[in-house]
Parts: structure tokens; sequence; C-alpha cells
């Protein structure tokens, strides 16, 4: 049926929902699976695709096993699955990005402020306790760009990844291009700690010289 109808309180959002849910019990075991697709997703008058999510979760006392992977026009963008053990909070979680489309995030932007595209890949390892989790993987930016009409300016992510080690996001001369001069590069340098989330840290060097960050014109009212 349509998302709106089935659920009234969202936000103006059109589609074909449909949902297919399993459940499994031994005298020892239980499973929970479900799959569940959102055809012609529409949010307000923005085009998110045809969505779908497959979830599987398996107990074993204290220990939850859970595996997940998201789909876009059919096609996986993401996938992960791990296990997390409420006795003494240990996660071992995994998880990887296929092209995952940042257009998808348009939606949720006014279009006038900012407009992504490009796609994201990348891998991500979770090990730890919640509030100190062990962090390690990368991110790879795949012609990725970064638009605001209403400031006239448009950027691009550099391609190089970026790495995660030990919880710290490393930078490493990251360049933010911009396409409306393209002899300036924006250089962002350095880390970002998050291996206590409840006292996370920077370290960041930003170097740029004669770089386009407006490019509005004089209002004439």
């Amino acid at each position: 049926g349509e998302v709106s109808r089935v659920l009234p309180y969202l936000p103006a959002i059109s589609g074909l929902f449909s949902l297919e849910a399993n459940y499994k019990q031994s005298e020892k075991t239980m499973q929970v699976s479900a799959e569940t697709t959102i055809g012609r997703f529409f949010y307000g008058d923005t085009r998110i695709g045809n969505l779908g999510l497959g979830v599987t979760w398996l107990p074993d006392g204290s220990t939850h096993y859970l595996d997940t992977y998201i789909t876009n026009e059919g096609e996986e963008i993401m996938t992960a699955n791990g296990n997390y053990n409420t006795s003494d909070d240990a996660l071992d979680i995994s998880a990887v990005l296929e092209h995952f489309p940042l257009y998808v995030t348009n939606a949720f932007i006014p279009v006038e402020v900012l407009e992504l595209s490009g796609d994201i890949d990348g891998n991500v390892a979770i090990k730890g306790t919640t509030a100190r989790p062990q962090v390690e993987g990368e991110l790879g930016m795949h012609d990725v760009n970064i638009q605001s009409h209403i400031y006239g300016v448009h950027f691009k992510l550099d391609e190089h990844p970026l790495q995660i080690t030990n919880s710290r996001l490393s930078f490493n001369k990251y360049a933010i291009y911009s396409t409306v001069s393209a002899d300036n590069t924006f250089i962002v340098d350095g880390y970002v700690d998050f291996s206590n989330l409840s006292a996370s840290n920077a370290n960041l060097t930003l170097t740029a010289n004669n770089y386009p960050l407006l490019n509005v014109r004089k209002s004439t009212i």
C-alpha cells in the first residue's frame, strides 16, 4: 500500500510499501527475519528510488546476531553483520558500503541550500564496547560533488580514501576542490579521534588561499 496511508504522521512521502516477515523457534533457538521494499519512493517532490531492506536477528543467550542489507534500484548499497553481547557490552560488527548514492540524502535537505551527488564506497569494522568502540576501515568518495545554489558555490571532494585506524579518522591532506576556481584547493590535514565517545577530540589543520567560499551576486532588491 502507499506509505503515507500506512504511516500518516510522517512527513509527505509516497511509494508502494511491502513487507514479508518470518519467525522460527525451536527448543533452543529463535530467529526473526524480515524483508521490506518501498517502490517509487518520494519524499515530498524528491525521488529517492526503489529501496529495499532485509534484516535477520538471531538471539543466543546474551549474544544477539544481526545480518542486514539495504538495496537501491535492486542493487545492494550497504551490508552489515555482526553480534552484540549484552552481558559485557561487547561489539563485533562489520559494514560495507557499495556505491552508496548520496543523492538519496537530497530528499532531506532543502535543494536550494545544498545538493549532493556521487557515491561512497568503504568498509568499517567495529569492536570494543558502545562507550569505547574500536573502529577500523576506510571511506572512499567517487565523483562526490557538493553544490549550493543559494550561496553560488560548487565543491568536489578528493577521491583518495579516508582511513580509520584505532577509532581515529585521518584526513592526510584531504582536498576539497572548488569548481569556481580550479587553481585553489582547500586542504584538511590531521585527525578526529572518537575512541572515547564521551570525550572525542580533533587535531586539524585547515589550509586555503583565496578560496571562494561564497559566490553570490549582490541583491538588486
